[in-house]
């Protein structure tokens, strides 16, 4: 068991670099309106991911995330994203705890790639997660204006309920809740 976890470490690791190579030589390639000859490299590009790397951009950890998860929160990469999204990585895939790329990009306070991904084909800016919480929850909770912002004008749901029956705005109302009763309890400065 133990030597089938290492070889999907490395494999991860492996995967990890391999893309974060092409990404690194690659970013001109993720701009807006590109040249003919950068289509054609596009196009070079998605067939190497497709044919020439054993590598599936949907391949989950054991928490259920997608590269496309970890570069829209954690790694917070615009061009990571774009680069996924164009060969073939699934943004709408969800993880065990049933949240997408977009979840994780309000989370983290990505606004840039909140809009990216909030314009794709088929994303749901009001999909929950296990726990009945939206993407704008997500922003609220976590306390990102910017993403907010964004997602409000893309149309996300004001008046969503959690499974707390707690709308966006009872959410960040709580937090901040949250934050004034923690400075109560801190000491003043001496």
């Amino acid at each position: 068991m133990s030597t089938c976890r290492g070889f999907f470490k490395v494999w991860y690791i492996a995967t990890c670099v391999t893309v974060l190579a092409v990404i690194l030589g690659l970013g001109w390639l993720l701009r807006d309106k590109p040249t003919a000859d950068q289509l054609d490299a596009r196009e070079y590009w998605r067939g190497v991911f497709r044919s020439e790397f054993p590598l599936n951009l949907n391949q989950k950890d054991s928490m259920g995330r997608t590269f496309v998860m970890l570069a829209a929160g954690e790694w917070g990469s615009l061009d990571f994203v774009r680069l996924l999204c164009v060969t073939g990585g699934n943004p709408n895939e969800r993880d065990n705890f049933g949240r997408t790329a977009l979840s994780y990009a309000a989370e983290y306070g990505r606004p840039d790639v909140v809009d990216f991904l909030a314009t794709r084909p088929g994303t749901d800016l009001n999909a929950t997660d296990n726990n009945g919480l939206t993407t704008l929850m997500w922003a609220c909770m976590k306390a990102h204006p910017k993403v907010i912002e964004v997602l409000v004008a893309k149309g996300a749901n004001l008046h969503a309920k959690n499974k707390q029956g707690l709308t966006p705005r009872d959410i960040r109302r709580h937090e901040v809740n949250r934050y004034e009763a923690a400075l109560k309890v801190l000491p003043e400065k001496k």
